[in-house]
C-alpha cells in the first residue's frame, strides 16, 4: 500500500486487563495506535467511541476506513457513519476480503492469468484434473493473447505448443473437448460441433479453410428435426441449444446466417419460452445460453433477424440479475447484461466477493458428463479472463 495503510486497535477491555494482554502478546507494533474504552470511556458500538477515535485518528473521510469485528452490532455502528464494515468469521475469509477492497481486482486477475499461464487446468467433480480445449477457446476469445493459453496435452514442449496455436490460426478442423486423452468417459471420444465453432470463433482461420467445416456442421443434421447435431458421430444423436447457439454465432461470423435461419428460429423458441433455466443435458443453468447469446446479438449488429433477439434477451436477463450461482454463473450473466444494457451491478458486487487472494475465482461449473452427470469446471479462467479484461470498465 505504500505506506498509506495504517492499522489501529479499538477495542473494549479494562484497563488491568489491556495491560496484561499488552505483555503477553507480540507485534503490538502492527498497530499504529490503540484506542481502549477504559481509556476513552465508551464502549462500542457506542457511537461518540467511533465518533472519537475518527477525530483523534485524523480521519476525516470515513469511506477510506475499514472496520473489522466479531460482533454484528459494532461493525453496524461503524457502517452508520460510512465506514467499511467487515464482520469477522475466519482468518482466511478476513484476508480475502481485505485483498478484495483494498487491491485493484483487475490487476490481481492479470497476475493470476500470468501466473497459470498455459496451465490453465480443468476439473472432474471429485475426480481428477485435466486439461480441455473449450476453457482455452474462451479464454483466447476475450484476451487474443496466446501467450496464456495451451492446447496441447500437458508433456509437450514450448515449441509444440506454439505449433499446435499456429495450426489453428491457419487451418480449421473439427475438434473435441480433450487436449490429450478423454477423461472420465469413454477412451475414444468424438469430435462436436461446438468445441469446433469455439476454436473457429477464437482464432478465425481463414474462410478458405473454415468453410469446409462448417460444411460438415450442416451435414450432420438430425434426420428428423432438421437441427445441426452436437458430436460429429452417428451413434450420439444428440442435440443441444447452447451449442446451436455457438453454431449460428460461427455461421454468422463467416457469413454464412443464411444457412442456418432453422437453428436459429430454434433458438428464438428456446429464448421466448424460458426452455434452459435449468441448462440442457450437457450445460449447467440457463447462463450459458444468454451468454453465448448475448455474443450472437452483439456480434451480428447489421443483422435484423438477429437484432430482434435483443430485447426478448435483455428482459430474460433482467430476471436473472442478483440470482447468485457460482462464478462461471455470475461471471457470464454479467458480461451478457453488460453487453445488452441490463443493470447488473449486484452480480458485480458477489463476484468481486468471489476473488480469492491469488486473484483467481473459486472454481464454476460448466458442463457435465452425459452418463455419470459429474459436473466439470475449473477454477474459473475465463471468468477471471472477461472479469480482467472487460469486467469493471464502467469502474475505471
Amino acid at each position: 500500500m505504500e505506506g498509506n495503510l495504517k492499522v489501529f486497535a479499538m477495542t473494549n477491555i479494562a484497563k488491568d486487563d489491556f495491560l496484561r494482554l499488552k505483555a503477553v502478546l507480540p507485534s503490538w507494533n502492527l498497530f499504529d495506535e490503540e484506542f481502549t474504552s477504559c481509556e476513552v470511556g465508551m464502549i462500542k458500538p457506542e457511537l461518540g467511541y467511533y465518533q472519537y477515535v475518527l477525530r483523534e485518528a485524523n480521519l476525516d473521510d470515513p469511506s477510506s476506513v475499514i472496520f473489522v469485528d466479531d460482533k454484528i452490532a459494532n461493525v453496524v455502528a461503524a457502517r452508520s457513519f460510512g465506514i467499511h464494515g467487515i464482520v469477522y468469521d475466519s482468518a482466511e475469509m478476513l484476508m480475502r476480503r481485505l485483498r478484495n477492497q483494498l487491491f485493484d481486482p483487475i490487476a490481481r486477475a492479470c497476475e493470476f492469468m500470468r501466473a497459470n499461464a498455459r496451465n490453465h487446468v480443468t476439473q472432474v467433480e471429485d475426480g481428477p484434473m485435466f486439461r480441455d480445449v473449450f476453457s482455452q477457446f474462451l479464454i483466447h476469445t476475450v484476451l487474443q493473447d496466446a501467450s496464456i493459453i495451451s492446447l496441447s496435452p500437458g508433456e509437450a514442449s514450448t515449441t509444440q505448443i506454439e505449433q499446435d496455436l499456429q495450426q489453428a490460426k491457419q487451418r480449421a478442423k473439427q475438434w473435441n473437448y480433450f487436449a490429450g486423452p478423454p477423461v472420465g468417459t469413454t477412451a475414444k471420444f468424438p469430435a462436436d460441433v461446438d468445441d469446433t465453432a469455439m476454436a473457429l470463433l477464437a482464432f478465425s482461420p481463414p474462410a478458405s479453410s473454415a468453410n469446409a467445416v462448417l460444411d460438415t456442421f450442416l451435414a450432420n443434421r438430425h434426420s428428423r428435426d432438421g437441427l445441426v447435431q452436437t458430436y460429429f458421430d452417428k451413434s450420439r444423436p444428440r442435440v443441444c441449444a447452447v451449442v446451436l447457439v455457438n453454431v449460428c454465432r460461427v455461421f454468422y461470423h463467416y457469413n454464412r446466417g443464411e444457412d442456418i435461419q432453422h437453428e436459429l428460429q430454434y433458438v428464438r423458441h428456446i429464448l421466448s419460452n424460458r426452455a434452459c433455466l435449468e441448462g440442457t443435458a450437457m450445460y449447467l443453468g440457463t447462463e450459458p445460453f444468454l451468454y453465448f447469446l448475448s455474443c450472437l446479438v452483439q456480434d451480428n449488429l447489421n443483422m435484423p433477424e438477429v437484432q430482434s433477439l435483443r430485447e426478448p434477451l435483455a428482459s430474460a436477463l433482467r430476471e436473472r440479475v442478483g440470482r447468485g450461482g457460482d462464478s462461471f454463473r455470475i461471471a457470464s450473466r454479467a458480461l451478457a447484461c453488460q453487453a445488452m444494457g441490463v443493470w447488473v451491478d449486484p452480480d458485480i458486487s458477489d463476484l468481486k466477493e468471489l476473488q480469492l487472494c491469488d486473484g483467481g475465482w473459486e472454481i464454476g461449473w460448466v458442463c457435465r458428463y452425459g452418463r455419470t452427470q459429474k459436473r466439470i469446471g475449473s477454477r474459473a479462467p475465463w471468468s477471471t479472463a472477461v472479469c480482467y479484461s472487460k469486467y469493471w470498465e464502467h469502474e475505471a
